[in-house]
């Protein structure tokens, strides 16, 4: 699958961790590298569209993957989604106002945002775009550990 990306979001964490900084990731970056391997294949310049937009685009080859490590990947989608809702938020104070879904989670297992996060050694003073997928895996099966 070959897909053009305006390179605000492919060169700067579309692709994943093992292209590009962690800290303009998103929901989207997060979903690609969990499902894709990417490969950048070449830039496009604006003067190449009409109207031209104000940033460069690149076209990014995305091969799928199957080897997610999670067993409740709706939960994962859940939190991730969370935790950018506001993303000028810490992923504390997102999750303290996730979902139902999520909160019923946290109030099902005993814990709260704080203590999810501790439990999965991730700061909660982070920001969602700084996170690994290994570390949103972490949050997951912290808060679900029975699952794992």
């Amino acid at each position: 699958m070959v897909r053009k990306l305006y390179s605000e979001g492919s060169n700067k964490g579309i692709l994943g961790t093992n292209i590009v900084a962690l800290d303009s990731r998103g929901y989207l970056s997060v979903f690609v590298e969990a499902y894709c391997e990417a490969e950048p294949l070449f830039d496009v310049p604006p003067g190449a569209f009409q109207p031209p937009p104000k940033v460069w685009s690149s076209v990014v080859h995305l091969r799928p993957k199957n080897n997610l490590d999670v067993r409740d990947e709706a939960l994962l989608w859940q939190i991730v989604s969370a935790c950018f809702a506001q993303r000028r938020k810490t992923i504390h104070n997102n999750l303290r106002n996730a979902s139902p879904d999520v909160q019923d989670r946290m109030d099902t297992s005993g814990t709260d945002a704080g203590e999810l996060l501790r439990r999965a050694s991730v700061d909660g003073a982070r920001r969602a775009e700084t996170l690994t997928l290994d570390e949103w895996i972490a949050i997951v099966k912290a808060l679900a550990p029975a699952l794992d």
